[in-house]
């Protein structure tokens, strides 16, 4: 989409902290793949996931903060 816009001559907006935000999105996704397949397997039959949501809704708003800042 990138190379798309820049041919087009489309205006691009480049948002700083986005990469870290991503990163750590990807992290808890792995975290959760991970205990996805330990439930699945018999491993473990229980998960708390209550860090997870916490650490998913500070993300969120940090990604709302940081779309507020291009606005």
């Amino acid at each position: 989409m990138y190379l798309r816009d820049c041919a087009l001559g489309k205006k691009i907006i480049v948002v700083k902290g986005v990469d870290e935000v991503a990163n750590e999105l990807r992290k808890i996704g792995n975290n959760l793949n991970q205990l996805t397949r330990a439930v699945n397997s018999g491993y473990c039959f229980e998960v708390d996931l209550r860090e997870t949501r916490e650490e998913v809704a500070r993300l969120w708003q940090l990604l709302n903060s940081l779309t507020r800042e291009v606005r």
